[in-house]
């Protein structure tokens, strides 16, 4: 080179080898785009060394220029954080705070499939929001999968239940039936009347389910179908009406159908009496419920805690009323599903009144069931009531004559469905009946009196001997309450004709 003075000068000997690379001619390197200093011979920095694994170290150039036009220095980020936090988008500014962030090779992540700091933020939020996402995913899945396994319990009880499908001797052969594939509200299921039956039969499903893993499930000191007392108290309070009314009519190998069966929890103690006290055994029983979780339970009880106790069992969700006293025209009902005259025995643990039949209590059905009967029970039958002196006597015991009509016209429809189904000759059975209303001041159920049975064959025309009625008194806690046996006619009008 020549001098600033314009002198000229013989060029300085080469360094020793042993100091290439820090002769006083060396310049430091500088940023690529100074002007002059892209001779391919100017001396160049080694490469720096990798940066250690799992480590984010970035350099921010700034986008600030001085007044020679020139570049500042790039500013090193400290390296005890990535820097992710500090960083803003301001988009649609000027400058994108993005823009000028460099990997630790220098790049800046526009080409050579690198990626940008910008990119990067984007993609740990994305990954951020995935796992969340497949978080909740996972739980939902648990618990869709822990309700699936229930469900899919259950379903397979009903269909094992189906594989057991009754063969009915009936007059006409063997016959098996199905349960009803259109259902219809009961014309006792009016407000809250039948929600304690709904809360006992879930609160038994719920008994059961958490007990699936014992080998035997214990039953015998819970409560079922709303009665006061417990299974082994029930069992032993029907002992003696069992064992008189039941058993001389049955032998093993009959069938029994129990409308209205509940849970199941009477025929399932009727079956222990009838094994252990009369020695009779595999029998078909089947039954129906109007609520769909009684059947489930009793399809549960029947053919997986006591299996052994039947030789096959069938219950279906169904009205144990017809529609009208003589005919029904209710797909619902029991003789819309189960062939007529097709078994042994049958019987009913309650007729389930209606509480309110003429609307006494106004359109509002949601009162408490137990305000609702005493309310009727102190306008109708309390003597020193308002609405019962002198004045109004006359009024309310027509009023308390058309209801007893409807509530004995109720239990004609029910009557006329266990009937139907009974073999000729055949026992039919009610148990647990409350007396008709006013005639008692305890068990304020209101039912039919004890005559309405003998008035009923005439009345109703019903396929019964009459001389075969008879009514007995049940024992505490039901005390107040009595039971009816009475059998069908050995043969019909009907049969008669074809005679």
């Amino acid at each position: 080179r020549k001098m600033a003075s314009g002198s000229s000068s013989s060029p300085k000997a080469p360094p020793p080898d042993g100091d290439k690379g820090n002769h006083w001619l060396d310049l430091p390197d500088l940023p690529s785009s100074a002007a002059g200093l892209n001779s391919t011979n100017t001396p160049r920095r080694p490469p720096p060394p990798p940066p250690p694994q799992a480590a984010f170290a970035f350099e921010i150039m700034a986008a600030t220029t001085n007044d020679n036009n020139t570049h500042s220095p790039p500013v090193a980020e400290s390296e005890a954080s990535p820097g992710y936090d500090k960083m803003s988008m301001e988009i649609g500014g000027e400058q994108d705070a993005y823009d000028y962030v460099v990997n630790d090779n220098g790049y800046d992540g526009s080409e050579d499939g690198h990626l940008t700091a910008k990119e990067r933020v984007l993609y740990s939020r994305l990954l951020k929001g995935c796992c969340v996402c497949i978080t909740v995913l996972f739980i939902v899945a648990v618990l869709l999968g822990v309700q699936g396994i229930e469900d899919k319990e259950w379903t397979e009880l009903e269909a094992e239940d189906e594989l057991q499908v009754p063969i009915l001797e009936t007059n006409d052969g063997y016959r098996i039936y199905s349960c009803p594939t259109i259902r219809s509200k009961a014309e006792n299921d009016v407000g809250v009347a039948l929600d304690h039956y709904k809360r006992g039969a879930q609160d038994l499903a719920d008994y059961f389910y958490l007990r699936r893993q014992q080998a035997h499930i214990p039953f015998q000191d819970i409560r079922y179908d709303g009665y006061p007392v417990s299974f082994t108290s029930m069992k032993e309070t029907l002992r003696p009406w069992k064992v008189k009314y039941f058993c001389p009519y049955l032998k093993s190998g009959d069938s029994i159908y129990e409308s209205a069966s509940g849970s199941g929890m009477n025929l399932l103690l009727t079956l222990q009496i009838l094994k252990l006290e009369c020695n009779i055994h595999d029998l078909t029983i089947a039954g129906n419920d109007y609520i769909e979780q009684n059947v489930k339970n009793s399809i549960y009880l029947h053919s997986v805690i006591e299996p052994s106790m039947s030789r096959s069992s069938f219950f279906c969700v169904a009205d144990s009323a017809s529609s009208s006293t003589e005919h029904n025209h209710n797909p619902f009902a029991i003789s819309g599903h189960v062939p007529e005259k097709s078994f042994h025995l049958v019987y009913t643990g309650y007729i389930e009144p209606i509480i309110d039949p003429i609307g006494i209590t106004g359109a509002d059905d949601n009162l408490p069931l137990l305000d609702q009967t005493l309310y009727i029970v102190d306008m109708l039958c309390d003597f020193d009531n308002i609405h019962t002196k002198m004045e109004s006597w006359w009024a309310a015991q027509r009023i308390a004559t058309e209801y007893q009509q409807a509530q004995e016209e109720w239990f004609a429809k029910w009557v006329h469905e266990l009937i139907r189904i009974a073999k000729p000759g055949a026992p039919i059975l009610i148990e647990n009946v409350p007396p008709r209303l006013c005639s008692h001041f305890t068990d304020y159920t209101s039912g039919v009196a004890k005559d309405f049975w003998t008035r009923g064959v005439e009345t109703y025309g019903w396929d019964v001997d009459v001389d075969s009625i008879q009514t007995v008194d049940m024992e505490s806690p039901f005390q107040f309450r009595y039971s009816v046996f009475m059998k069908r006619t050995l043969y019909s009008e009907d049969d008669i004709i074809l005679l």
